[in-house]
């Protein structure tokens, strides 16, 4: 999709296997995406509109990876389990190689090169496009597509000026002008913005003018962090709306009857302001369940790509359809005689148990963990048979090569800070 959110297409879901779509990345060259699954423990790669797929390394070789990388012919990325960096070819996954081992799980990883991002016509280059605040770069709706569905490389693309929440743009299309709400404090500046109320007086500056701090503030003496009440209390931000007196004198309640900001919910009972990305989400974020209340939650339209509809009126992803978990509320998600006759997705295994119907990827198997709900996951019955002489037995009934236990002994210490192996003390 375009960055202003234009011409949004889902090219791979839930029902191309795609389960937990852990790492990204682009190779301009071959106009192709690279993505990495850790719930199915494999890489592969796609043209720019989801098809030719093919799977480039899969199974144990694998087994979480979590960043992806490319630069020349070889791919580079991170994996959990194994603790390491890795490569290995990009077309066919032959020359695998573990770069490095690590003491802690490995998060991100880059590769900077100019080859990685090659130069494209930037609309927003010049004077952000003579945008105020955001210059988003859009297709254009003209756009020429080849035969086989890809946008030529070398396309031209437009730009569009749009503006941070709770702004609006004014009628040249370029400015954005603040529009905060009664319980907001406006920034003034080159980082104009609104605020939260909270955030006034409360000993930290905000805005880079200083605004929201001026010389009338009451003398702080409560911590950072804290909302200094007006009889000289202090408690937590997080009791602020919360319908109850924390501070002594109402203080902490005074100002919640105030609108929310955009993208943000009120609480029916005390006024506090959520996430809008939190209602109707399964968990209720507000003290009242206004944001799970079913008259609003229960009559939405469901997305029929990634939703499951259920009979009360709620939608859920398509994963809880047949879990063994009542996600609807109703049950209407976990009908027995048609759960029983679906076949478990790509790298996914039926539970043992006779009447549980329940897929878990066969990885969780004899993980120490009751994910199957009835524990039949765990039985030794249901584990794999280690070798005698090349498996070592964890308590947990899993096997791993006898090797991953001397290495591990073998590794040389490493200066490690924040994840980031440094180097050999």
């Amino acid at each position: 999709m375009g960055m202003d959110g234009s011409n949004f297409t889902r090219i791979l879901t839930w029902d191309n296997d795609i389960a937990w779509p852990n790492a990204l990345t682009i190779d301009f060259f071959t106009n192709r995406i690279y993505f990495a699954d850790a719930h199915l423990d494999y890489i592969a790669f796609t043209d720019l509109e989801g098809h030719h797929r093919h799977v480039v390394l899969s199974g144990q070789k694998v087994p979480h990876v979590f960043a992806l990388s490319l630069f020349d012919d070889y791919l580079y990325w991170t994996d959990w389990n194994l603790k390491a960096i890795a490569k290995a070819n990009k077309f066919d996954g032959k020359e695998y190689q573990i770069l490095r081992n690590t003491t802690h799980r490995p998060y991100d990883l880059h590769i900077y090169h100019p080859l990685r991002q090659l130069p494209y016509h930037n609309p927003c280059g010049n004077n952000n496009g003579g945008c105020s605040h955001l210059c988003l770069i859009t297709p254009l709706p003209a756009a020429i597509m080849s035969p086989e569905g890809l946008v030529e490389s070398m396309t031209p693309v437009n730009y569009t000026c749009a503006c941070p929440n709770q702004f609006y743009l004014a009628r040249d299309n370029k400015t954005c002008i603040a529009n905060c709400t009664a319980g907001q404090h406006h920034c003034g500046g080159k980082d104009e913005k609104c605020i939260s109320w909270i955030w006034k007086c409360d000993g930290e500056v905000d805005c880079k003018d200083g605004s929201d701090e001026p010389a009338t503030c009451p003398e702080r003496h409560c911590r950072p962090g804290f909302f200094q009440c007006m009889n000289g209390n202090c408690t937590t931000s997080a009791s602020v709306c919360d319908g109850v007196d924390d501070c002594g004198d109402k203080s902490d309640e005074r100002y919640c009857d105030l609108p929310c900001p955009e993208l943000e919910f009120k609480c029916r009972s005390n006024g506090r302001c959520v996430l809008n990305t939190w209602k109707c989400d399964g968990d209720p974020d507000c003290k009242d369940g206004s944001d799970e209340d079913p008259a609003i939650c229960h009559n939405r339209q469901c997305d029929p790509e990634t939703d499951f509809p259920c009979k009360n009126g709620r939608c859920i992803p398509k994963m809880w359809h047949c879990d063994f978990d009542n996600d609807c509320g109703d049950d209407s998600d976990e009908p027995a005689y048609i759960c029983r006759q679906r076949n478990c997705t790509n790298g996914w295994q039926r539970c043992p148990g006779r009447s549980n119907y329940r897929c878990i990827p066969k990885w969780l198997f004899c993980d120490g963990k009751d994910d199957c709900r009835d524990g039949s996951d765990e039985l030794p019955e249901n584990c794999p048979k280690c070798h005698e002489q090349g498996d070592f037995h964890c308590n947990n009934n899993r096997c791993i090569p006898n090797a991953v236990t001397v290495r591990s002994n073998l590794v040389p210490r490493l200066s490690v800070t924040s994840n980031a192996v440094t180097g050999p003390e």
